[in-house]
Formats: C-alpha cells, sequence, structure tokens
C-alpha cells in the first residue's frame, strides 16, 4: 500500500490511517478481499509494518465483516512524508499466531494505542456492548451514553462503518469530556431531508456554544462557534446540502478559530472572547434540548491541540478512503512471509553465499528473499560477466552499498527477469548501485524486465557511464502492476522506459514514482503505454548521444492514452520538458498532465503533437507551471485537438504563454490560465479558424 506523497503537504506523525477492505478500496478502487480468503473471520492474524517490512504498526479493528468481505482498520503510522511516497505492508497468514499485541478490537490496548496523547475522544459511533452506548477508541474511556437503548439508532449506512441515525427529536449521545480553550473537532455528517436546525456537538445547558458545530438549514451550511457572545465562523452558504456526506472540521485556539469543510479552510477569525468551557459534551444536540439533530453522524474526534491543515486534509482523504493505493498481493515482498532466506556476502563465510545468482538459484521454485551484503563508503562490488536472473516470488535486496558492474569485456543487462518468453510474477529488486563497464557502449538496458506483473524495483541507482540503451525497462503489453520508485537514472540512452514488443500495445497500469533521472538522452520514455501513472519524478539535462546531436525530452510519451502525469520536474532538457506525440502509427488521447513544473527548458513546457489521423485529442493539461523556457510555456502543435488546458501559469517564456500552432490544431479548450510576460506580442495565441474556445484567461489577448 502507498500514501501518495502529492496528497501530503506537510509531514505527519504517528497519524491514523484508515485501511478499508474490500472489493472496492483505496482510491483506485483495488479489489482486496484476498484478504478474507485467505484469514477469513480469523482477523487478529494480520499484521501492517512500516516500508521496511519489518517495524509493526497498532491496528484498531473498527469493524470486520468476514461474510461481506469489508473491514475498516485504523493503523497508526509513525511518519508519513510529504517529499517522497510512504509504503505500509498488510501480512496476512491464516496459519500463523493471533497478533493480539498490535492488533485489536476497539477498547483493546493494541487499539489504544493508535491515536496520540492528543486525542481526547475518538468515537466511531458503533454501538458498544449494548444499543444504549458508545466506544471511545482512546485510553480515556470517553465512552457514550445514549439517550435510551436504540436512541439514536445504529446504521450500518455510515461514511466509513457503523453511525448513528439521529431522529431530530430526542436522540443524543452523552461525552463527560471538557474541550479547555485549545482544541480541535471533527466530524462526518450527513443530513436528511427536512431537517432544521441541526446540531452536531454542543455543550449542556450551562454552556451550550462550547465547541458547538451546527447546520443552518436556511442557508444550508456548517458553523462553528466557542463562546455564546462571539460570532459563529460558516463554511458558507450553499455548501451542505441534505444526504451527502460532508467533514467538517472545527478549530479553536483561545481568541482564535477557523473552520474546514471537507479538509479546506472556510473561514478563520480572531475575537477578543475567549472558549466556554463545558464538563459534558452531548453529539446530536446542545445544551438541553434546544436544537436537536436529523442527521447521520460517523466519526466524531475531539483533540486537545490545533491539528495543522495538512493534518486535516489527510483525515479527510484517508476517512474517505481516498489516501491509499493497493497494489497487488504478493508472496514474495521486501522481507516477505517467506521461510526460505539467502545471505550473499563477497567475503564468504559459515552458511554464506559468495554468488549472487548462486544464491537465487538455490530457492527452488518456492521463491524467498536474498539479502546481499554490502560495505560502507565506497561500498562491496560484485562484477558480473552474465546477468543476474531473477525468478517469479524472490525479493533481491541489496543491504548496505552495493555495487553490480558489468564485467569490463561484457555485453549484457545486469538485472533480467528469468523467463523472457512466459513472463515473470512478484519479483523485487530493492537498494542497489548498478554500474555499466568503462568502455564502450552497451546494446542492453541495465534493467530488463519483459512479460512482468506485480514487480516491484526501488531504491535502484544506475549509472550508464557509456549510454547504454536504457537504465531500466519494462516490455511488452504483458507488463502489468509493476512499480518503478525511488531510482536515480544518469548517463543512459533513456533512463526509464515502457515500451511494447513490436507493433504491439505497451505495458499498462504501471508506475514510475519518486525517480530522479538526469544526463540521459531521454528522462521517461513511454511508448504505446495506457493507464499509467508517472507520478513525482525529476526529469533534468537531456544530453546528446550517439549519432544523435541533440538530447530530447524530460518525459516523452508516444501513442499512449489514459495515462497520468502529475507532480513531475522537468527541466534544463535539451527539448520539451513534457512531450506527448502521435505518430504515423498511432494517437495519444485521453491523458492527464497535472501539477507538473517545467522550466528552463531548450523547446517548450509542454507540448503535444500529432500527425494526420493521428491525433493528440482530449487531454487535460491542468495546474501546471511552465516558465522561463525557449519556446513556448504549452503548444498544442499540429493535430492537438479537442484538449483542455485550464488553470496553468505560463509566464517569461521567449515566445508565447501557450499557443496553436500547425495544421489541424483546433476545438481546444483554454481556460482560467495565467499567462503573463511572455517575449512575444501576446501571451495566448489560438491559431486563425481553429474554433478553440479561449475564455477567463489572464495575458495579452493575440492583436486583432
Amino acid at each position: 500500500m502507498t500514501v501518495d506523497h502529492l496528497d501530503i503537504s506537510a509531514p505527519l506523525s504517528n497519524f491514523p490511517i484508515l485501511i478499508y477492505l474490500s472489493a472496492s478500496s483505496g482510491r483506485n478502487g483495488d479489489d482486496v478481499t484476498c484478504v478474507f480468503n485467505e484469514v477469513g473471520a480469523n482477523k487478529f492474524k494480520i499484521a501492517v509494518t512500516t516500508s521496511d517490512g519489518q517495524a509493526q504498526c497498532y491496528v484498531e479493528i473498527e469493524k470486520w465483516d468476514n461474510a461481506n468481505k469489508k473491514a475498516s482498520l485504523w493503523v497508526k503510522v509513525p511518519n508519513i512524508t510529504s517529499d517522497a511516497d510512504t509504503d505500509l505492508y498488510l501480512y496476512y497468514d491464516n496459519t500463523h499466531a493471533d497478533n493480539t499485541t498490535y492488533v485489536g478490537d476497539t477498547n483493546s490496548i493494541p487499539a489504544e494505542n493508535v491515536w496520540d496523547a492528543n486525542f481526547k475522544m475518538v468515537q466511531h459511533l458503533a454501538d458498544g456492548a449494548t444499543s444504549a452506548a458508545t466506544y471511545d477508541s482512546t485510553s480515556n474511556n470517553k465512552d457514550g451514553s445514549k439517550e435510551a437503548a436504540g436512541h439514536p439508532a445504529q446504521t450500518t449506512s455510515g461514511k466509513i462503518a457503523n453511525a448513528q441515525d439521529f431522529d431530530g427529536a430526542d436522540d443524543f449521545v452523552d461525552c463527560s469530556i471538557d474541550f479547555g480553550s485549545v482544541y480541535t473537532i471533527s466530524a462526518w455528517v450527513k443530513v436528511k431531508t427536512g431537517a432544521t436546525q441541526t446540531s452536531v456537538i454542543g455543550g449542556d445547558s450551562t454552556a451550550k456554544y462550547a465547541g458547538n458545530i451546527i447546520w443552518a438549514a436556511s442557508n444550508r451550511y456548517l458553523a462553528g462557534c466557542k463562546h455564546a457572545d462571539g460570532s459563529y465562523l460558516s463554511t458558507g452558504n450553499g455548501t451542505v446540502y441534505e444526504d451527502a456526506w460532508h467533514h467538517v472540521t472545527y478549530v479553536v485556539n483561545n481568541t482564535y478559530h477557523e473552520i474546514y469543510l471537507d479538509g479546506a479552510s472556510k473561514a478563520s477569525q480572531t475575537e477578543t472572547y475567549s472558549p466556554q468551557t463545558c464538563q459534558l459534551h452531548r453529539i446530536g444536540t446542545r445544551g438541553s434540548g434546544e436544537v436537536w439533530a436529523y442527521a447521520i453522524i460517523d466519526e466524531v474526534r475531539i483533540s486537545n491541540c490545533v491539528r495543522s491543515s495538512g493534518w486535516i486534509k489527510a483525515s479527510y482523504e484517508s476517512e474517505r478512503d481516498h489516501l491509499l493505493d493497493f497494489w497487488p498481493e504478493e508472496t514474495a515482498g521486501p522481507v516477505g512471509g517467506h521461510t526460505k532466506t539467502r545471505i550473499v556476502d563477497k567475503d564468504g563465510g559459515s552458511g554464506v553465499y559468495t554468488s549472487i545468482q548462486s544464491a537465487i538459484d538455490s530457492l527452488g521454485t518456492d521463491g524467498g528473499v536474498v539479502y546481499v551484503e554490502g560495505k560502507d563508503g565506497e561500498g562491496q562490488e560484485y562484477t558480473i560477466a552474465s546477468p543476474i536472473t531473477v525468478p517469479s516470488n524472490v525479493a533481491l535486496i541489496g543491504r548496505g552499498n552495493v555495487v553490480i558492474k558489468i564485467d569490463a569485456s561484457s555485453d549484457i543487462c545486469a538485472i533480467r527477469n528469468s523467463d523472457y518468453s512466459n513472463g515473470n510474477e512478484r519479483i523485487t529488486v530493492l537498494g542497489f548501485h548498478i554500474k555499466s563497464r568503462n568502455t564502450g557502449q552497451l546494446n542492453y538496458e541495465l534493467v530488463d524486465f519483459r512479460k512482468v506483473k506485480h514487480c516491484l524495483l526501488q531504491d535502484l541507482t544506475i549509472d550508464g557511464i557509456q549510454r547504454n540503451r536504457a537504465g531500466i525497462s519494462l516490455g511488452t503489453a504483458l507488463s502489468e502492476g509493476n512499480r518503478i520508485t525511488n531510482c536515480t537514472v544518469s548517463r543512459c540512452g533513456h533512463g526509464i522506459v515502457l515500451v511494447p514488443a513490436g507493433a504491439g500495445d505497451g505495458p499498462e497500469r504501471n508506475s514510475i514514482t519518486g525517480c530522479t533521472i538526469y544526463d540521459c538522452h531521454v528522462g521517461i520514455y513511454m511508448w504505446r503505454g495506457h493507464r499509467n501513472v508517472v507520478r513525482g519524478n525529476v526529469c533534468r539535462d537531456t544530453v546528446p548521444t550517439g549519432s544523435d546531436t541533440t538530447g530530447h525530452d524530460g518525459i516523452l510519451a508516444e501513442e499512449g492514452a489514459d495515462n497520468v502525469f502529475q507532480g513531475n520536474v522537468c527541466y534544463h532538457n535539451c527539448e520539451h520538458g513534457i512531450y506527448i506525440s502521435g505518430t504515423a502509427t498511432g494517437g495519444s488521447g485521453g491523458n492527464t498532465i497535472t501539477g507538473n513544473d517545467c522550466y528552463d527548458n531548450a523547446g517548450c513546457g509542454i507540448h503535444l503533437c500529432g500527425q494526420l489521423n493521428c491525433d493528440v485529442h482530449v487531454n487535460a493539461i491542468v495546474g501546471n507551471i511552465c516558465c522561463n523556457n525557449d519556446v513556448d510555456g504549452i503548444a498544442l502543435d499540429s493535430y492537438a485537438k479537442k484538449n483542455s488546458v485550464t488553470g496553468n501559469i505560463c509566464a517569461y517564456n521567449s515566445s508565447y504563454g501557450i499557443r496553436e500552432l500547425g495544421t489541424g490544431s483546433e476545438e481546444n479548450i483554454i481556460l482560467g490560465n495565467i499567462c503573463v510576460n511572455n517575449a512575444l506580442e501576446c501571451d495566448i495565441k489560438p491559431r486563425s479558424g481553429s474554433n478553440t474556445i479561449v475564455e477567463h484567461n489572464k495575458g495579452r489577448p493575440p492583436p486583432p
């Protein structure tokens, strides 16, 4: 599982993340019912670890529904970074002993350890042992007491799992808790049709406005208040309608208060009134029953601190199950649950292999883990005269500084999968420094995987030295569901490539994330790829190679469809930052190019260009920054049709901010962009007669 760092605005510590298991989980709707297929109702036979595959995280099981194959787990993640993706691993084994040290139901010690000391109360709002109570998940034991048994009634239709359905007449849940003067309250609310004023949470009759969140029917907003004499903060008129789930957060820091809706700040204010305090707060009403909730309320949390905007945004994304990406089931992972492990050390020793390939071969068909020992400083170097071949279900892991060097007389790749003809699955290669030979250009990719599925290539440093064909290659349409992450590639013909075999389609549903590619002919090259994700990479300083006297693009994608290029930084390249191309054999369409920073390139920041009957069409170019390029910020060249160019910033380019040019560039939408201080006579230049819509942009229009 991966937490996408682009959803994390600042580093988070001890963050409780939701792992929702079902037939449609995470931001991509992945089927993870394989967990239930393995452990069934034995819910404690699981473990969640950090990226090293060893350090366990505490897990609270809010709900485990084996019959319907659904579960909601809360996991305490020690650190989530904002500059690189965070990986987690979920292990499950029906033959394993119950993992009750780290995994437990609500009110167990492992479950309480999920919530840091600043959480004063966490109510998932499922019924407790009886229908008259709800449980606090923290160690503070602020359990809820209902107005009566079944009032409110539990519903299985909560935002996350179960919740409470308030009738708008007399339902409430008492919580014996005092907020103090610094606090953060959050909740999920679904106001029902016919509701009037609805109180999500409020104080008792002595201080009913203390920490009060209320929904106003007249203007359809949520509002927060901390004192009877102070003002409400509103999410804004018409922001919260009936029968839709919304996440509301109210932050109070003495005289300052702020309200968030669905992860975004909506209003803030500093006033003279400090917060009222109250010993008894109620969910679903305030005061002595003057305002009742006609709503379904879920996941009420109270902290005695100011949670940051980054924490609040991440909580919203997590609680709506939109923070995690699930990857296919693996039987071999970074440490993997294997009984077979091998150690490789060039210096030898008892029970230790001196050859990497011999250690891999000794595992047999069941697979396992091979650890290759390195050394500090210059590292431990293993010189190879034939490729290291890795079969299915094997994890090959470098520990320390491990260098794999191609012998001076060998023209080979360094590491490849073992079966090019039929393919392999579930291979991990992690933590190696791979070097080409010092003389003569290689005719092979340094890491070459073909027809592979569900493989992980991570933390590899690849130096082509003499510019071999590619640093890392995934080949054929049968390469699917693989990850290339946190790798550094330099001095290669192409840094990372995803290519077909012959005239067929290219790889599908793979990801390239967090990699740095420089001093290559092309940074990332994709040909006929479909539904791949290229996210958070740095592609810079392309260079000429061989007979080609000019380098090319940071990212080049030809004849592909439905790919995502997000959050990449492409600069100092010999041609374009990102180039989406159609060729004589096929067009490119349905791609999303968003949030990229393309600057100081010798061509354009982003360039789209097709050919006759091979259009580059229906692509979305959204929210990119394209500045200081030697041609245009964004160029829609020949046969670029029906593309949407919205919300981009294009400034200080040597030609235009956004330009259409070439035959067949037409029917595009150029909307809401900021294009200023570009060199030629206007900042946005549509092609004459192109029927392109150009509206609501900032910049100099073309001359009449």
